[in-house]
């Protein structure tokens, strides 16, 4: 299933981030006073689910020294009810960001990914 719009995540709208480091597993954005996590689970965890970063299109540094003023997540289901896909589009006055989890589980954990924002 398709959500019908992206949801959007007003915490982020207005942080100004200055670096970014991607991995297998997040997306994770820093700046002197606001912080972002965009993860999956990690493995090994015990829950027999496994959620990857698998693609982002568009130039990471398009998030930096800009403040963000877009922030939404939608999800798709996969082809059984285990697996499902996570997307987030982040952008700046500099352009957007499209972040794609694909995460798997055996049908009893969440393969949603999570994002986490703060402050210092």
């Amino acid at each position: 299933m398709v959500t019908d719009t992206y949801t959007p995540i007003p915490q982020m709208v207005g942080a100004i981030f200055f670096t970014a480091c991607r991995t297998k597993k997040h997306l994770r954005l820093d700046g002197d006073v606001w912080h972002a996590l965009l993860s999956g689970a990690e493995e090994g965890s015990g829950n027999d689910v496994s959620i990857d970063l698998e693609d982002v299109s568009g130039d990471l540094n398009d998030l930096l020294d800009s403040p963000i003023t877009l922030a939404e997540e939608a999800a798709r289901e996969g082809e059984d009810e285990a697996s499902s896909w996570t997307f987030y589009r982040i952008g700046t006055a500099k352009g957007i960001v499209t972040l794609r989890f694909w995460g798997e589980s055996n049908g009893y954990y969440s393969t949603a990914a999570d994002v986490s924002v703060w402050r210092t």
